[in-house]
């Protein structure tokens, strides 16, 4: 507590200035280095659709893609994102109806996972 009463006194924050490029577009917000890209996303870019269920990694709500692959957000430094692109379920919504259907026509999905449509979405991009 000391070093950060130190900061405040001397007008230092141990807050960063951080460009993240989420959904195609560009944001800056000045972030806590400790702060996961879900808070990020959720509480200073206002994009909840990326979920804090467990908070641990084991339930995949959190899922985003970052560059092209999916993450658990909830375990991830929101720092370290600078210069990669991130995608969120919003970012999604032009191809959800492509997804959910083609899990249910094969009816292998009979519930809701953001880390399948993430898996499903970012596999032809990651095999090319």
């Amino acid at each position: 507590m000391r070093l950060k009463d130190e900061r405040e006194k001397e007008g230092r924050s141990s807050k960063q200035m951080v460009t993240l490029r989420v959904n195609g577009d560009s944001y800056e917000v000045l972030i806590e280095p400790k702060k996961t890209l879900l808070e990020v996303l959720r509480e200073d870019l206002g994009l909840t659709g990326t979920e804090a269920v467990c908070g641990l990694g084991a339930c995949g709500a959190c899922t985003v893609l970052l560059d092209h692959k999916p993450v658990l957000s909830c375990l991830t430094l929101a720092v370290a994102c600078q210069k990669k692109e991130i995608v969120t379920i919003e970012g999604l919504r032009y191809h959800l109806f492509d997804i959910v259907y083609a899990f249910l026509h094969k009816n292998s999905m009979h519930f809701y996972s953001p880390y399948l449509f993430f898996l499903h979405y970012s596999l032809p991009k990651t095999w090319i």
